[in-house]
């Protein structure tokens, strides 16, 4: 859809984050088949650090996504 439309050769792209919390615990940390993806990271939103992944989202300034 966006390959359709004039706003995806936009020169300028947004990009924003939120976080995925996986676990809290060390031991869930561990034990989790995660372990190879995910990793800790910081949420100053929240001011709290995570153990997880990253939800990233890359638009256009109008709001179209980039897929």
């Amino acid at each position: 859809m966006a390959v359709d439309t004039d706003f995806w050769f936009d020169n300028h792209w947004i990009t924003d984050s939120t976080p995925v919390e996986c676990g809290r615990s060390r031991s869930t940390v561990k034990r989790s088949e995660m372990a190879g993806w995910a990793g800790y990271g910081y949420c100053a939103s929240h001011s709290r650090f995570f153990w997880g992944l990253r939800l990233f989202l890359l638009c256009t300034p109008t709001g179209m996504p980039i897929l």
